[in-house]
């Protein structure tokens, strides 16, 4: 998001709220809405299943690696039917970074998503923790707590932008 602000004219904050995240992140993410968007954050969730609790339940099992109908149901298909509304003109842009896991690390920067009919932009792609956390400090923005307490794999950097 800070990288949007420096770099883009207009942009849209727009969060997938899975119903599952810890109590911490969902402070930390009202934190960045009261604090740096103005009150003004786009929550998409499910129409299909409340929560992440709610969909394991309904397809009485957890997903796996093999099966991720979590993120197809309760971030995808939700983003999908919000972009409809501004396709074509509109890009995605999101903050993951190629040394959060294997699996993001040859990411292109910029790619046609087929999945949602547009562009996604990765401007974070090659950034380092380090540098995620100096420009949040140039802005005087503390990170997610639960950093503190010594996990990893959370997201540095707000999530999707839409510009």
């Amino acid at each position: 998001m800070l990288w949007a602000r420096e770099n883009l004219l207009e942009f849209e904050v727009v969060f997938c709220d899975t119903g599952w995240e810890h109590p911490i992140t969902y402070g930390y993410i009202n934190y960045i809405k009261e604090n740096l968007l103005g009150g003004e954050l786009t929550v998409l969730n499910s129409g299909k299943y409340e929560s992440f609790e709610e969909l394991c339940v309904k397809k009485k099992r957890v997903p796996s690696t093999m099966a991720r109908f979590c993120t197809e149901e309760l971030k995808i298909n939700p983003t999908k039917e919000y972009l409809i509304r501004y396709l074509p003109d509109v890009e995605i842009y999101t903050g993951v970074r190629a040394d959060e896991s294997l699996a993001r690390r040859n990411l292109p920067e910029r790619a046609f998503a087929d999945v949602y009919g547009c562009d996604m932009v990765r401007p974070l792609i090659k950034w380092t923790a380090e540098e995620c956390f100096a420009i949040m400090k140039r802005y005087d923005v503390e990170p997610n707590p639960l950093y503190k307490m010594g996990m990893k794999e959370l997201v540095v950097c707000p999530a999707l932008w839409l510009g």
